[in-house]
């Protein structure tokens, strides 16, 4: 079962950015490996989750307490972290 048809594919192009709504449908393998090799940031993942919970949240009501900028912050830390590792 595959979230993103062809992501997996892409994984060959470190240069090959994925737009926020590409994110959100990609596989949590993807998603690691993808953060890993610094094509994308936890802060950028993280935004585009935000930003989808921010688009159906008001008609399904599933998220009640939002902690966004404890999220923003966790992403950022994690790309710091990443960053001085290197």
């Amino acid at each position: 079962m595959s979230l993103a048809p062809n992501m997996l594919s892409d994984m060959s192009d470190p240069e090959q950015k994925k737009v926020p709504g590409e994110l959100i449908d990609a596989s949590v393998i993807w998603l690691a490996n993808a953060i890993r090799t610094k094509q994308v940031s936890s802060e950028e993942v993280v935004r585009a989750f935000l930003q989808r919970i921010d688009q159906v949240n008001p008609k399904i009501t599933a998220v009640v307490q939002l902690h966004r900028e404890a999220a923003l912050a966790a992403a950022r830390a994690a790309d710091k972290e990443a960053h001085a590792k290197n």
